[in-house]
């Protein structure tokens, strides 16, 4: 059985806003809907290796690993 992405939804946060960006733009950048990215954030949805690359790519600063425990 394939265990569930572990994610910090207020490191996100933070480096969203850190980034200047909100979490609307950000969903935006990524191809998302404001929706879909919603109920990512919430743990609804999982997390897909593309979206953590995409987060990469549009917060460059950011410590993916640390937000995703990978």
């Amino acid at each position: 059985m394939i265990e569930k992405l572990r994610f910090e939804q207020w490191r996100l946060k933070k480096q969203i806003a850190r980034h200047g960006l909100t979490r609307k733009k950000l969903a935006g950048m990524m191809g998302l809907t404001g929706q879909t990215f919603s109920k990512k954030m919430q743990g609804i949805v999982e997390w897909r290796l593309s979206d953590i690359q995409k987060l990469k790519e549009y917060l460059p600063n950011a410590n993916i690993a640390e937000i995703f425990h990978i």
